[in-house]
């Protein structure tokens, strides 16, 4: 039976925040280039980047001076998976604004396409650095995650902790940190993250699938068929249902 395991499309969260430009006129009060924006940032989110672009050319001329503009535009590129524009644009941010984190955090993603480790590393920590990062558990999620893929699993649990401590309602960290506790045969500390994270998300199916197999992990049936059991009550998803009551089968 397969295990649901943390991807990095989970990275891909639209991160539409920007910084507020610097010059006298500030274009984004004109009406048609927020409704540009809003329209790029509606298409991206529904899975459309092609529109997104679209929208975006139209006021690329009024908008050269925006980091916020290449900050999008480089969204959009990311979204393709099209890495090398999307690092090319968000250079074009950086320039602009060397202090703005959420560019930071995504230009570390497009250099994770490439391959380049290193860059995406550093690109990580440099976001985590700058005070004015309004999300820096992305990038500690993210640190963790590459930290992960080299099997560096006390610096993934690490980051995956500073993200906690800087939002406790993260749910990627909590999924990924007990993932990471299973990755190294800490199943009781596993058990511990996801009922932490079910304290904070009580109807999450997936919580409680995850729980369920933990419970098993440890010799604890009864918790692991209540947990099947509450995953196969909240559930929407038949592919989670299924994999839930199979293990409800195996129970009985």
């Amino acid at each position: 039976m397969k295990k649901r395991v943390f991807i990095w499309g989970l990275f891909f969260a639209l991160i539409v925040g920007g910084c507020a430009p610097s010059h006298k006129t500030n274009p984004l009060r004109e009406k048609d280039i927020q409704a540009r924006f809003d329209l790029a940032n509606s298409y991206l989110a529904q899975g459309k980047p092609r529109l997104s672009l679209l929208e975006l050319s139209k006021i690329e001329k009024r908008c050269e001076h925006l980091p916020y503009f290449y900050f999008v535009k480089g969204m959009v590129y990311l979204s393709l998976r099209d890495a090398r524009n999307a690092v090319r644009y968000f250079k074009k941010a950086l320039s602009l604004n060397p202090a703005y984190g959420d560019v930071w955090n995504n230009l570390g993603l497009a250099y994770v396409l490439l391959h380049k480790e290193e860059d995406a590393e550093r690109c990580f920590k440099k976001a985590l650095s700058i005070e004015s990062y309004t999300t820096p558990e992305y990038a500690a999620h993210n640190l963790s995650v590459l930290y992960e893929r080299e099997k560096k699993y006390p610096l993934a649990i690490e980051y995956e902790k500073k993200a906690l401590l800087q939002n406790w309602r993260y749910l990627p960290s909590y999924i990924h940190l007990a993932h990471l506790y299973v990755k190294i045969g800490k199943y009781k500390r596993a058990v511990a993250c996801l009922n932490r994270a079910r304290e904070s998300f009580p109807d999450n199916p997936r919580i409680y699938y995850l729980l369920g197999e933990n419970y098993l992990r440890i010799n604890r049936e009864e918790d692991a068929k209540f947990a099947f059991e509450r995953a196969v009550e909240l559930s929407k998803d038949p592919s989670l249902t299924r994999m839930a009551r199979d293990y409800l089968e195996m129970l009985k």
